[in-house]
């Protein structure tokens, strides 16, 4: 003979259902990642500040070869980094631009 499910009021109130995460654990989990997704994105504003900076000096006609070889790395590895910080803001719920 099948068992009936508990109805709702015949559950505990701090018993899940299968599947939910417990009451207030959604929250816990909430706040950690959207405080990771503030400071990715702070992150993000500052790469955008270095980007900004190699692409005004790879533009000066007076860098030499091997500052725009060096120049240029440093560009790729802001851009990587910038990358993985929208990662971070999108895991946190917010939108990277």
């Amino acid at each position: 003979m099948r068992r009936k499910p508990a109805k709702r009021a015949e559950r505990a109130p701090d018993e899940a259902r299968e599947g939910e995460a417990p009451p207030g654990r959604t929250q816990e989990l909430e706040a950690p990642a959207g405080l990771a997704a503030g400071i990715a994105h702070d992150i993000c504003n500052q790469l955008t500040v270095v980007t900004g900076y190699c692409d005004v000096l790879l533009a000066a006609e007076k860098t030499d070869a091997a500052a725009r070889a060096l120049l240029e790395e440093i560009r790729r590895a802001a851009q990587r980094a910038a990358e993985l910080a929208k990662q971070i803001m999108e895991y946190g719920g917010e939108h990277a631009s």
